[in-house]
């Protein structure tokens, strides 16, 4: 009995700490440990966990910069953020946002992958413990943003995947 009861009691708290799949888009999904709180801030999915939080929008060109609309250049405008040479593609006045952005995050350390015709761009500041990804799809960009330890936003980096 004792050991049927403790059985039971071990496999509910191993569902409990499995990994849950967040779909971020019919091609990609990012596998995370169950949250604590999972909340909803305006446009900003929050997942708390014990010893982290991460944050998910999908990027509105019109809404990312206030009093500028990116419609149409928000692609081009996120690469130039992690990269100079994207950058010098963009008009100067771009240019200058482009650089006051990557310096307000701050950029630094960038890693760049790709799944399929997807780009994901990720940076992480130990100073601030924190750290930005933005995931590059055809019709939509994703900004995921991780407060926590870098081991912790790696995690979430290399979590990134396809579908099956």
């Amino acid at each position: 009995m004792i050991r049927t009861v403790f059985t039971l009691i071990f496999f509910f708290w191993a569902t409990s700490l499995s990994a849950q799949e967040l779909i971020l888009s019919r091609v990609i999904k990012l596998n995370v440990d169950s949250p604590i709180i999972i909340s909803h801030v305006s446009e900003t999915l929050v997942l708390t966990f014990e010893d982290n939080k991460l944050l998910h929008e999908t990027l509105d060109p019109k809404r990312f910069i206030p009093a500028v609309d990116l419609s149409g250049h928000e692609h081009q405008f996120i690469r130039s953020l992690f990269e100079v040479d994207s950058r010098m593609k963009l008009p100067a006045w771009l240019q200058v946002l482009s650089e006051e952005i990557a310096n307000s995050f701050p950029i630094q350390n960038v890693q760049q992958k790709s799944i399929d015709d997807i780009t994901i761009f990720s940076s992480y500041n130990k100073e601030e413990a924190h750290g930005i990804v933005f995931v590059l799809e055809a019709q939509v960009i994703h900004k995921i943003e991780v407060f926590g330890q870098q081991i912790q936003f790696q995690n979430v980096v290399n979590k990134i995947v396809k579908r099956s």
